[in-house]
């Protein structure tokens, strides 16, 4: 596909999601697929149910092979962050809308030629999830970048409310207020997939290491978006 272009920008951003906005929108009417269409062996992604025990089977591994000290505190980081954001959706995603999600929309998988979004590609990750996943994905690792350039949180969190926004402008259905909620959750929740599914199930020590060796810094930024999550949750709310 000629294109000059991926979604990795902050103005990219804004213009891709309303694309998957509508994808969201047509996705939810399809429902003949297989089971295992419809649950991917690996993807980024955790179902939230299984928060708790993937966290731990991840973090059982890294144990297992003789951690150094930064590995120690990415495994006491995850286990803290997965309890926490257990004890936050509890009782919420349970009433969370599911249907068939992309799975991995960002950076070169949204190809740009100008301004237009002219592919997404790699749907290897599509799977039936809570359809606020989609967006929690985008979101964390739009987070992600914009810390990594210096932005402030509270800054932060106005930039993500306006791509949010913008998702919101494709979608047929709006976000109801529990998704809207529910997101700041499920965005800390994102590093976690990395433990309690990449980690805990590549095949050798060496690549799960690799995995691993940077996700610190990852993990204690959701941390605090966990911790702050008042301030989240009212920055995400209303329209």
């Amino acid at each position: 596909m000629d294109h000059d272009g991926y979604m990795d920008t902050l103005a990219q951003l804004k213009r891709g999601l309303p694309v998957l906005g509508r994808m969201t929108s047509a996705l939810r009417h399809v429902t003949a697929l297989s089971q295992d269409a419809m649950r991917p062996v690996l993807a980024n992604h955790l179902p939230f149910e299984q928060i708790l025990p993937a966290t731990q089977k991840g973090c059982d591994r890294i144990c297992g092979w003789n951690p150094n000290a930064y590995e120690r505190q990415l495994v006491k980081a995850s286990l803290r962050l997965a309890g926490d954001v257990w004890q936050a959706g509890s009782g919420l995603f349970e009433r969370l809308p599911c249907q068939l999600a992309h799975g991995d929309f960002w950076d070169n998988n949204v190809l740009f030629r100008g301004k237009a979004v002219v592919l997404v590609q790699d749907f290897d990750f599509m799977g039936e999830r809570r359809r606020i996943d989609d967006i929690a994905l985008t979101l964390y690792y739009a987070n992600a970048d914009l810390k990594n350039a210096g932005m402030p949180e509270w800054r932060r969190a106005a930039e993500m409310k306006g791509l949010l926004n913008a998702y919101e402008s494709g979608l047929d259905i709006p976000l109801e207020p529990d998704e809207r909620a529910a997101l700041p959750i499920a965005i800390a929740a994102q590093p976690l997939w990395s433990i309690g599914g990449w980690v805990a199930a590549l095949d050798s020590e060496y690549t799960a290491r690799k995995h691993a060796s940077d996700m610190l810094a990852y993990v204690e930024e959701a941390q605090r978006i966990i911790d702050n999550l008042a301030r989240w949750q009212a920055a995400f709310m209303g329209g």
